[in-house]
């Protein structure tokens, strides 16, 4: 099994897939080929690809309904390649689900760059929030719901909600900013914590 991330590209134009798959493999990804939007769906749900890149000119059914069948069950992202150029079809297409749109003719480098953007961006999506913050002397514990550098919970996520910094002889505070006095030295302090 390929540790590369696999790019299924589902287009009916041989030459495409011969430059695609050279530039593909060169970037360090492993293509897949579909030359039929049916062989496409099919080959999206079989080898699970880190990512499509589409053409909407297909010969069995537009791209369009690929792409809106596609999204019923695929997550990852899809890249349009066509070369509709008008307005309406871009926005369509990613109205429809579509992480990008690319024009023929294209530059490899962008659709490479576009890709690889797509990818991050998924990427970043799936990766979960920390747990746990830390700003200067405040540190946030957002599952348990409390600043370990003292006793007071804070109850988060909630809108205005304050900590102060805690140090050796005062342990940190929250308040709600509604509780909260004008800053006085530079902090606020709470006249009474949040429970």
């Amino acid at each position: 099994m390929s540790l590369q991330p696999r790019i299924l590209i589902v287009d009916d134009e041989p030459l495409i897939h011969r430059f695609l798959r050279a530039a593909l493999e060169a970037a360090g990804y492993e293509p897949l080929r579909a030359e039929t939007g049916a062989e496409g769906l099919r080959e999206m749900a079989r080898a699970a690809p880190a990512a499509v890149v589409l053409d909407l000119g297909r010969p069995d059914m537009d791209g369009k309904a690929v792409l809106t069948k596609a999204r019923e069950s695929y997550q990852e992202p899809i890249l349009v390649l066509s070369a509709r150029d008008k307005e309406t079809e871009k926005i369509e297409a990613l109205d429809l689900g579509a992480n990008d749109y690319v024009e023929k003719p294209f530059g490899v480098g962008e659709l490479l760059a576009r890709l690889r953007a797509s990818l991050r961006q998924r990427s970043n999506a799936a990766r979960p929030p920390p747990p746990v913050v830390r700003a200067g002397e405040v540190v946030i514990d957002f599952p348990a719901g409390w600043s370990p550098g003292g006793a007071c919970r804070c109850g988060f996520p909630r809108a205005n909600t304050t900590c102060s910094p805690s140090s050796p002889r005062t342990p940190a505070r929250c308040c709600s900013t509604r509780s909260c006095s004008p800053p006085s030295g530079g902090r606020r302090t709470c006249t009474t914590p949040s429970t």
